[in-house]
């Protein structure tokens, strides 16, 4: 699955291979972040996305706010963004893995 940004310069692209998390991005056509892995890996030694990994779920939408930081007498900050995120479920661990992630902030 891709999904592009605001404008579509760039966009992120998440995938499933082989019951493993992947993921890439592109700016204006170039691939900026090659298909690679995803995943986590706990203190105890709990590797999460590796394998085993089965997607349940997929959630985007766009986002066009505009706010004002405290700091700034005139500052206004428009933020426009695509929230993206994933519901996962490792099933070697039975733990839930989200993924989510927002691209294509422009800031005026």
């Amino acid at each position: 699955m891709t999904e592009p940004a605001p404008g579509g310069i760039t966009s992120i692209g998440l995938a499933l291979t082989g019951g493993a998390l992947r993921w890439s991005a592109r700016r204006k056509g170039t691939t900026v972040v090659d298909t690679s892995e995803l995943g986590l890996k706990l203190a105890d030694g709990t590797e999460l996305g590796t394998a085993g990994t089965v997607l349940t779920g997929f959630e985007h939408g766009r986002v066009d706010a505009t706010w004002q930081p405290a700091y700034g007498r005139n500052a206004r900050v428009s933020d426009q963004f695509t929230p993206v995120g994933s519901r996962t479920f490792d099933s070697q661990t039975s733990y839930v893995l989200p993924v989510g992630g927002r691209h294509g902030t422009t800031y005026v």
